[in-house]
Formats: structure tokens, sequence, C-alpha cells
């Protein structure tokens, strides 16, 4: 990429920026990034328009930046489930979205040089000097000039049409020892006592926004899929760790609901409230299960 020169990091190596990505993934990036469509009161990105039906606003940057709290908390501070015998060198961080993940990995590990790339342009310009953004579709032909050591994705279902592609794109462009790691939720409520049978419009919701994403061959409840695709595109060593918490509401119902299956805001609105209504009574006692996947990319037979 042009006019990211050499990165000096605190490690005191050098790293060429320019050699992360081709003049062929530069191509793909328009002035048009910063335009935006609104809907439901509610703005969306443009480029590669409808690939991913998740608003980028500031409520959705604040939704996105609480998230990536509780998954720390989640994780008692760590970043990711996956261990590495040393800090991995190259680093791609998956539909990134306010960068998050991509300036804390960054920060704690100053000799690694992390990228990470999106749909949107709403990352901070305020960011670690090894790490570094762009625009674009990860479900396009990959161009990377340098392969990964490590891979890191979060909550990119319901965007993704091709699991098995992207992670056969990721094999091929990481190192052999690099790490792959998927943070996906699953798309239904549970409980452990019996108390989501209680409930009417969290099934109704759920059914719907899954229907929906299906309708559109981007499945969100794909998170149990994930360890069975890892080991069939080659990665070994791969683990499947599960953690209970809670996810968002609006951001994920109004594109597939209004776009997708035709509801009316007035319909969706009226569901969304007795959805939240049951998640909020202390009566219920009701979760999410989030999959922390991660595998390893093993040497090739001599």
């Amino acid at each position: 990429m042009s006019g990211l020169g050499t990165l000096e990091v605190d490690s005191g190596e050098l790293y060429n920026a320019d050699s992360i990505l081709s003049s062929e993934a530069e191509s793909r990036y328009s002035p048009s990034l910063h335009s935006y469509n609104y809907e439901n009161g509610r703005r969306y990105h443009t480029y590669r328009d409808g690939s991913y039906m998740i608003p980028n606003d500031e409520r959705e940057q604040e939704r996105l930046d609480l998230a990536h709290h509780i998954m720390k908390m989640l994780l008692r501070g760590r970043l990711h489930r996956a261990v590495f015998p040393q800090p991995p060198r190259q680093v791609l961080d998956c539909g990134t979205g306010t960068g998050s993940w991509a300036i804390d990995f960054a920060d704690v590990n100053p000799e690694s040089l992390v990228v990470g790339i999106d749909l949107s342009p709403i990352q901070p310009s305020n960011i670690p000097p090894n790490c570094r953004f762009f625009v674009d579709d990860v479900e396009s032909p990959w161009t990377f000039d340098s392969k990964f050591d490590f891979v890191h994705g979060r909550a990119m279902g319901g965007s993704i049409k091709d699991w098995d592609t992207l992670l056969q794109q990721a094999f091929e462009n990481m190192n052999e020892g690099g790490v792959i790691e998927l943070q996906e939720f699953e798309a239904f409520y549970k409980s452990d006592d019996g108390t989501l049978e209680r409930t009417t419009a969290i099934p109704i919701w759920t059914r719907h926004l899954n229907r929906a994403t299906e309708m559109i061959g981007q499945p969100m409840n794909c998170a149990e899929t994930m360890k069975e695709r890892l080991e069939s595109r080659g990665f070994v060593d791969v683990r499947d760790d599960l953690y209970k918490a809670f996810e968002a509401l609006e951001a994920f119902t109004l594109a597939p609901f209004t776009r997708v299956l035709g509801w009316s805001k007035e319909e969706m609105r009226e569901l969304m409230e007795r959805v939240k209504a049951e998640l909020s009574s202390a009566r219920n006692h009701l979760y999410v299960l989030i999959h922390f996947t991660h595998g390893r990319k093993p040497a090739s037979k001599p």
C-alpha cells in the first residue's frame, strides 16, 4: 500500500507496511468509502452494499467496544484463548470493526505487526505504530504479500457466505505453525433452569432472525460448525472453548427483519420491546454460548 512506508516498533526492528498488501488489494479501495446508507434511523456502509446487515453508526461502534470489553472480561483480560510459543510476527484481524481488538493486541505485543480489515472505515486514527487498518472484504481473494502467524476473527456470523473458502484462504495465507482463532456466539438463547420456556417473544425473535440470515445465504448460527470446518481445511490441534454471555438485540434485528422478511417497522419494534422485557426480567436466567475455536497450521511433511 502506498504512503505507509516503514514502521518502527518498540522492539527496535523495522517492518515494511508496504509489503503487507499488494497493489491489487489497493485497487479495491474507493473514494466513496465514507458514503453511507440510512435505514430505520440507522447508518450502514455502502462498500459491498448489503453484504453486512449490521449498522456502522456511533451506536453500533459503542456496542462493539462494549462487546470487546465483555469478551476481555470473559477471558480475564486476555485477548484470545490460543497459546503461542512466541509472539506472532504478522497478525490479521478479520472484520476488525472499531479495531479495539487489533489495537489492544498491538499494544500488548509491540513486536507484532497487526493488520485489521473491515468493510467500514470506523477505526480511530490514533493507533499504535505497529497497527494498520484497511477497508476490504475478507471474502474477496486474499492478495497479501506476507503470510500470517495469527489470524483472528470475531462475530462474523451472519456476514459470511462461504466459510469453507474463507478458511481455506486463511490456511493458505498462514505460515506453518500459525494459529487461527474464531470467536463466534450461538444465535439462540439458552437457560439451565428452564426459564427460557417461560418466554414467548425470544423464541420468535431468534427463529425469524436465523431464518432471515439463512435466506440470504449468510447464516448467523454457525458457531457450532467452526471446529469441524477448521479441521476439514487442514488445521490441527483444534479446540472449541465455550463461555456464557449476553448479546445485542437491535443491531441484529433491523436489516434482516425489514430487508429480508419484509416486516414493518412497527411490527419489528413491538417484537423487540417484548424481547427486551423478557431479557431484562430477573425471573429469566438466559445466556448465549460463545465459541472460542482455535487451531494450528501444521508443518508440511518432508
